[in-house]
């Protein structure tokens, strides 16, 4: 459970979070190979980007030996609405120290660079790419990466920290083209629960979208560490203008953007990866041993009795609904967490799944025989309302979901 209310509006990153990241940047030097990294958003993000790269005893760890024969330069990508090229000439020369003037000719660059190589040291080039940069600038960026990079290949690296943009196909897309340049394209598709939550809080402010607090519980819960979907549960919230947690729940679940990043995800897993996780999100028995790796990346996590995936969103989303259904009715029998008047209730909703169940029925269900003389709308909707919160305690529960149709009954989905 994450504490909504005492969650303050910063991003939290720890000394063991750093040389993660710097691990998964830094590495690729050893195989000649540029590598860019794709971050969240981030508040303040010029400082903390300058704040990690400063951490020379993370690199000097993932380097080791080699790390003498490397000379680094870190630059925040401007744009100039002029001639760019020219201001980046200018940065780099400045980080590198090798500034003679200013210069505006590819050709004066490429001269100043190779003096510098002269001194058999290699070159990395750090750069920051802001979230306010255009397409358009970024793609003539790249081209220019490209262009100093075939100076030497062997000799001069580049390492980009990227945010994510809202849309990951264009950033994709944009980058297709370099992509025999940036060898090592990372992700970083699982964070803490209190950083999915930063990420919520902020966007939150910057659209005013005045989310209730069970809302945002219910996204960083069901999201599971994956920036992608909690980005695109935000998104749909803001273009489909729904900010309660029952019209949420129904919008994304057949929401095309959603399905996109779902899809999105689970590409970037291996063809092994994403059988193991098939298997898991349908109750399918999978040995401990299969799965360590799984673990080890915060994609799955062990239940008292089983695996299960931590995004809920996902594990919904691949769960094969009718060879499961009976799983799920026999997981409802058993379960502890609902009282006897509930679990029919339930029983009742999922044996006539997408079918209106009438208040009449359940009354029965509640009162038997008394129904008439009992009869009361506002215990119907207490009673209810004590199964979907018991429902989203539940992981393996929590992808059926409740429609009110109001004076008429409910309806699962």
């Amino acid at each position: 459970m994450v504490d909504i209310k005492g969650t303050k509006l910063r991003y939290p990153i720890s000394d063991k979070y750093h040389q993660y990241i710097s691990e998964l940047l830094y590495a690729p030097l050893k195989y000649h190979e540029n590598s860019i990294l794709i971050c969240p958003p981030l508040y303040g993000r010029d400082h903390l980007v300058l704040q990690m790269w400063e951490k020379i005893q993370d690199r000097k760890k993932v380097l080791g030996e080699d790390f003498d024969k490397y000379r680094f330069a870190h630059i925040n990508l401007v744009a100039s609405a002029t001639n760019p090229e020219s201001v980046w000439f200018d940065q780099i020369e400045h980080a590198l120290c090798i500034s003679k003037g200013k210069i505006s000719l590819f050709e004066e660059f490429e001269e100043n660079v190779r003096f510098l190589l002269s001194d058999k040291l290699e070159l990395v080039l750090f750069v920051n790419i802001p979230e306010t940069l255009s397409n358009e600038t970024f793609a003539k960026f790249l081209a220019l990466a490209q262009k100093i990079y075939y100076i030497f290949p062997s000799k001069i690296h580049f390492l980009l920290i990227f945010d994510m943009k809202w849309n990951e196909d264009d950033f994709f897309k944009l980058t297709t083209p370099f992509r025999s340049l940036f060898q090592n394209t990372k992700l970083l598709p699982l964070f803490p629960d209190k950083t999915i939550l930063y990420f919520i809080n902020y966007y939150e402010h910057t659209w005013n979208l005045r989310l209730q607090n069970k809302v945002k519980e219910y996204i960083v819960e069901q999201s599971g560490g994956i920036m992608l979907l909690a980005k695109s549960v935000l998104r749909i919230a803001r273009n489909e203008r729904v900010n309660k947690l029952e019209e949420l729940q129904l919008t994304i679940s057949t929401h095309p953007d959603h399905k996109l990043q779902m899809n999105f995800f689970i590409s970037r897993l291996t063809q092994r990866q994403q059988n193991i996780v098939k298997k898991i999100s349908n109750l399918e028995n999978v040995r401990d041993e299969e799965i360590n790796h799984l673990e080890r990346m915060g994609i799955v996590i062990k239940s008292s009795t089983s695996w299960r995936l931590r995004s809920m969103f996902l594990q919904n989303y691949l769960t094969d609904r009718k060879g499961t259904m009976s799983r799920k009715l026999k997981l409802i029998k058993d379960t502890k967490i609902f009282s006897e008047r509930e679990k029919l209730i339930l029983l009742k909703m999922v044996q006539h799944k997408e079918t209106i169940i009438k208040r009449e029925t359940i009354a029965e269900i509640i009162w038997s025989q008394q129904s008439f003389e009992k009869y009361s709308d506002w215990a119907i909707d207490q009673t209810i309302s004590r199964i979907r919160k018991k429902l989203q305690k539940d992981p393996l529960l929590s992808g059926l979901i409740i429609q009110t149709h109001k004076k008429f009954g409910f309806c699962l989905k």
